[in-house]
């Protein structure tokens, strides 16, 4: 109880610190260095888009149902397989064609900040050729395949667990291509009827100008995990919020150019007096006061209570603080760290499990 006590009044008093009304432009950006690799040369052959959603949900209808259906086993079956007669049911499914005509209404046939992605994969296949074992593994194309699922019709039941990042990463295990499923139907925007009864917090990240950077953070996670970087043997504050941010600083490093209240999903939104709550604008205001005040003053920097990563690196609402405020302070460590050392690569940084170097050689001072 002593614990919970400790960390309401820290959260508190770092609500009370902070100013809501400052404004922050979203559209300006960093002037920070950063260890992005540079542009692949040929970057319109590395993304093979497949619309699985227009495939099953837009064809004509004099087209053979039994040879579309054959095609689209063919493509998506090495990860997604399906039974013929699962696509008969989506196709004649009224809660399918629902969701497929909302999002064919909001999107078209365009895939939103498609450019921003393909540049990120043009970096994203420069920094694999840099390793030889991920550049003689993951030597195909990406494939990226935006396809439609029931999954969003279940938002409002007790179990249901909506997705933070509604992006999946896997790899053919016949050929070692890399695919990126996007569903499409979780990016029509807060307000749309499919998330209302969905968390505040999850239904302000389900906007089209989060999708590029949930793509890269889950390419990011995916490295880490294939590293078997999140497997290390420290459970202090330090480690979290670190291993936490690297993903975002592997998404800043390959959308160079993109904000980072996009980068990390940050959202502006006004709460039930009427107070407009802006997360970018607390996280920059209060980056140095929650370092210095609340995690090196309250001695929380090696601690292991499972309180504090609840409050600042799990996602959640934002009560008294952003949820990942915990992360925000890693990923300023991250640049700093790069800041101090450039002669470190993106990956060096990324598969660096010694938390306390990083700290020590970051020099962060906010």
């Amino acid at each position: 109880m002593k614990n919970k006590i400790k960390y309401f009044l820290i959260t508190s008093s770092l609500a009370l610190f902070v100013v809501f009304f400052i404004y922050y432009n979203k559209e300006s950006k960093t002037n920070i260095n950063l260890p992005a690799p540079n542009m692949f040369e040929d970057c319109d052959s590395l993304i093979d888009v497949y619309r699985s959603d227009l495939k099953v949900f837009r064809f004509t209808e004099n087209l053979n149902i039994d040879s579309l259906i054959n095609e689209i086993k063919i493509k998506m079956d090495p990860v997604l397989p399906n039974a013929k007669e699962k696509y008969y049911e989506m196709m004649s499914d009224p809660d399918f064609h629902i969701i497929s005509d909302s999002t064919y209404n909001f999107f078209g046939e365009e895939i939103p900040y498609f450019n921003e992605i393909k540049n990120g994969v043009c970096r994203y296949k420069t920094f694999l050729n840099e390793d030889a074992n991920l550049s003689k593994l993951f030597s195909n194309k990406i494939n990226l395949i935006v396809y439609i699922d029931s999954d969003i019709t279940y938002i409002n039941q007790p179990n249901f667990t909506s997705p933070f990042i509604p992006i999946d990463f896997t790899v053919n295990p016949y050929d070692n291509s890399q695919w990126l499923l996007i569903g499409l139907h979780w990016f029509l925007g807060e307000d749309h009827a499919f998330y209302q009864s969905g968390q505040d917090f999850l239904r302000r990240r389900y906007d089209s100008i989060f999708l590029s950077s949930m793509v890269f953070n889950r390419l990011g996670y995916n490295y880490l995990s294939y590293n078997n970087m999140f497997n290390i043997d420290d459970d202090s504050f330090l480690a979290a919020m670190i291993s936490e941010a690297k993903p975002y600083f592997f998404t800043k490093c390959m959308l160079p150019d993109v904000d980072d209240y996009r980068i990390f999903g940050f959202t502006k939104f006004t709460d039930l007096d009427g107070n407009v709550y802006d997360e970018m604008d607390f996280a920059i205001t209060n980056e140095s006061y929650f370092w210095k005040d609340i995690i090196l003053k309250g001695d929380l920097l090696y601690s292991s209570n499972k309180d504090l990563k609840e409050l600042y690196i799990i996602p959640g609402p934002a009560i008294t603080c952003p949820s990942r405020l915990g992360v925000w302070i890693g990923y300023k460590i991250l640049q700093s760290y790069y800041q101090n050392n450039q002669e470190l690569t993106l990956r060096e940084i990324m598969l660096e499990s010694d938390y306390q170097k990083i700290l020590n050689r970051s020099n962060y001072q906010p």
